[in-house]
């Protein structure tokens, strides 16, 4: 991750997502309390989501990492309690030596897990799967595990040398992610599957192949897909979080949480929630909430006097918005 460079208060994509997360972990709580569970994550230099995982669900062992020892010190000073930790370390080493790591800091390895691993780098896939695989063979029952990774299909790097058209030019994308992720490819792949439209689909199924080398068919327990969602802040990205389960138990989970009528839930590996968020301006999104409660069938570009947030048609927009608007960042300058 760039922890330095991203400013992750500013992306309301992200901001959204990282809220419809937090809102899933308060869901689970119905079926097992996380209160005295361990949340790890790189936490970026704002230290965003460790806020909001402590004032909402008031966990208080918190764990951030990063590679960069300069964000770590940003960490420390933004960190939201002294009892939150924030360690110079690469993703691969935690979860090496994840039980020692916790361990030397005083936290208890046999504590209920919340991990997110957030990456950003597109042609680093392979060792990303590989640290989400080995996170899962770590992880024990009851542990969320949580990944975020680059969708984006055009940053994949593939060997040059001459001009290519844009069927050549995805064959030879395609025959680098090839090479990269090997086994983890699924089988009957193709270069159509590096549509943007059907990319977070494809890293979906990357994910559940990495989930299957972990937890294989005939194992009691299984990495089970809560929400599975892609979305754009600048690039593509999509986000999975999921729980390790006895597989007797998902219904009774399904059951006591009521995931199955959350509008984020994922019924399975080949479900991918698009989520898109529009960069409004507080009073475009405040005539946006009235209308959205509103009993009229109400034309929103009526109201707006234009029809377009970008390259979002602001109907279909609107539709969208009224799922996530609850989750929508709230952003004021102030003038201190």
């Amino acid at each position: 991750m760039s922890g330095a460079t991203i400013d992750y208060e500013l992306r309301p994509a992200k901001n959204v997502d990282r809220r419809v997360f937090v809102d899933l972990l308060a869901r689970s709580e119905r079926y097992l309390t996380l209160a005295d569970a361990t949340y790890v994550s790189m936490g970026g230099y704002p230290m965003t989501d460790h806020r909001m995982i402590h004032r909402r669900l008031d966990i208080e062992n918190l764990v951030s990492i990063d590679g960069d020892p300069e964000v770590v010190q940003r960490q420390n000073f933004n960190k939201p309690t002294e009892k939150c930790i924030c360690l110079h370390l690469q993703s691969g080493e935690l979860i090496e030596d994840l039980d020692d790591i916790l361990s030397r800091n005083n936290i208890d390895v046999e504590a209920r897990k919340v991990i997110w691993l957030d990456y950003t780098k597109p042609n680093t896939l392979d060792t990303q799967l590989n640290e989400f695989e080995g996170l899962l063979n770590k992880a024990a029952e009851h542990d969320i595990v949580r990944i975020t990774l680059n969708a984006n299909n055009d940053a994949l790097k593939y060997e040059t040398g001459k001009n290519l058209d844009a069927m050549a030019l995805r064959n030879a994308r395609f025959q680098a992610l090839e090479k990269m992720i090997g086994s983890y490819l699924p089988n009957g792949s193709s270069p159509k599957d590096l549509s943007n439209s059907s990319f977070p689909m494809l890293l979906s199924k990357i994910l559940a192949r990495a989930a299957e080398s972990a937890f294989p068919p005939a194992d009691k327990f299984s990495f089970f897909p809560l929400s599975t969602i892609a979305y754009q802040d600048g690039q593509r990205m999509l986000t999975m979080t999921g729980i390790v389960i006895d597989k007797i138990n998902i219904q009774k989970f399904l059951d006591e949480t009521g995931l199955k009528q959350w509008p984020f839930f994922s019924s399975s590996f080949d479900d991918v929630n698009t989520l898109r968020v529009a960069v409004l301006t507080m009073k475009e999104r405040m005539l946006m909430e009235r209308l959205a409660v509103s009993a009229k069938d109400e034309k929103i570009g009526d109201h707006l006097g234009f029809q377009k947030f970008a390259d979002l048609k602001v109907e279909d927009y609107f539709e969208d918005f009224k799922g996530h608007a609850r989750f929508y960042p709230t952003h004021a300058q102030l003038d201190l």
